[in-house]
């Protein structure tokens, strides 16, 4: 008589969870407030509130010039120059937040020009104080001189002072005078110093002026049109210009065409007032995001790979001096690269994990990371929660079938590091002899 036996052989799988945020691999709601871009997830980008008695109610935007700074909430400015405690309102006026450019001035030294295309105004280290300049839309600093878009001439006209006086507009010749650029590709909505060039983005396209010298031997050339250009987010980051346009973010190194930066899809959205800025040695953005839900402020490295966002109430996001600043919850703020005392953000990584070898059992998790994170996954027949009590690799069983879990880590604030995520899957075979 032949028969056969059976048995059951239980083997596991250990699948490492890589921590990245890279752009192939992003989806707005799998990446909040964590930087991975070195294989550790760590808080981001945090905001840290201006101090200073007498900050305004309602801030809309802040600017910082050589030690000084400048809040601005409904048309009013007030403005803490350096090495003081308090702000004080000042007599100069904008009628929305105004558009910005470094200048050096003989006398106060890092100053920053601000204007809101109706008047002008120089913010240094001993205050703000109203300026002669003509009043802009847009501007650069760039071969000692100052080029402006004022909005004559359907916003194609491109001003420009002296040489080595930013002040003398006067039209002569070496002296200060203006460039028309009509063509089909609309308004002047940006200028970047990029490369020895000035690049000039219209609404849609982008041209490069060449203005070394006397106004002689000034040239102008198109560079490629482009969707929609939003001025307000045109940035030099490093070694690339950096926009978002209607059909995306994008970035340009000076060389072919632009190339869609990583996420660009994240604010395919129709926006009303996105902002953009460069610090750090990365690219802020402040912008709607295409799901539809609230404004968000969005931070990538310059190589444009890897980024996060914080999804919240954020405005007038700008840089001035190497530094990023925006208005959080209404809230005048500096923001920093990584997280550090600030504004409590609640930061989220989220990924999907899928059974090795079909249908099993995840049998645990190990994660190495510092106390106080939070640990959570769900799939369709369970969910298990975990609060990390102390730091270092540790354990955590789970013990739910399926083929499919979402896995979770939670912080808050300055929260610690996770170094490395691992799941254990667990699988039983029937073997038989006969």
């Amino acid at each position: 008589m032949s028969g056969y036996s059976f048995r059951v052989k239980k083997t596991e799988r250990r699948v490492k969870v890589a921590f990245s945020d890279g752009a192939q691999e992003y989806d707005g709601a799998l990446s909040q407030g964590f930087d991975c871009a070195d294989g550790t997830l760590r808080a981001g980008v945090s905001a840290v509130l201006l101090d200073g008695e007498g900050i305004p109610a309602g801030a809309e935007a802040v600017y910082a010039a050589g030690g000084a700074y400048l809040v601005y909430a409904g048309g009013a400015c007030s403005v803490r120059p350096a090495g003081r405690e308090s702000f004080s309102l000042s007599q100069v006026a904008f009628s929305a937040p105004p558009a910005c450019v470094r200048v050096y001035d003989d006398t106060a030294g890092e100053a920053l020009l601000l204007s809101d295309g109706a008047s002008s105004a120089l913010l240094t280290a001993s205050g703000l104080s109203a300026e002669s300049v003509p009043a802009f839309t847009a501007a650069a600093y760039a071969f000692e001189r100052l080029w402006l878009v004022t909005g004559e001439e359907s916003g194609a006209r491109l001003r420009y002072s002296s040489f080595e006086d930013r002040r003398d507009f006067t039209e002569q010749t070496g002296g200060g005078g203006y460039i028309d650029l009509p063509d089909g590709k609309g308004r002047i909505v940006a200028l970047a110093d990029f490369e020895n060039d000035i690049y000039v983005f219209r609404e849609y396209g982008l041209q490069r002026l060449r203005a070394r010298g006397d106004e002689r031997g000034f040239e102008v050339r198109d560079v490629f049109p482009c969707a929609r250009v939003y001025g307000g987010t045109v940035a030099v980051a490093g070694e690339r210009i950096v926009w978002l346009g209607a059909d995306g973010l994008h970035a340009y190194d000076g060389d072919g065409e632009p190339f869609a930066a990583g996420f660009s899809g994240l604010f395919a959205a129709e926006q009303s007032s996105p902002r953009g800025c460069a610090a750090g040695g990365g690219y802020y953005l402040q912008a709607a995001l295409a799901d539809g839900q609230e404004q968000a402020l969005f931070s990538f490295s310059e190589d444009g790979v890897h980024g996060h966002l914080l999804r919240g109430a954020f405005g007038g996001l700008c840089s001035c001096g190497g530094e990023a600043y925006a208005v959080c919850d209404g809230a005048p703020c500096v923001l920093r690269g990584h997280g550090g005392a600030g504004i409590s953000f609640r930061r989220a990584w989220e990924r999907t994990l899928s059974a090795p070898r079909g249908e099993g059992v995840l049998a645990r998790l190990r994660l190495d990371a510092d106390a106080g994170l939070r640990l959570s996954v769900a799939g369709a027949r369970g969910a298990r929660a975990f609060t990390l009590r102390r730091s270092g690799a540790q354990t955590f069983p789970v013990g739910i079938a399926g083929d499919g879990f979402t896995v979770r880590i939670e912080g808050d604030g300055a929260c610690g590091q996770a170094r490395s995520l691992t799941a254990v899957w667990a699988y039983e075979e029937a073997e038989y002899d006969d």
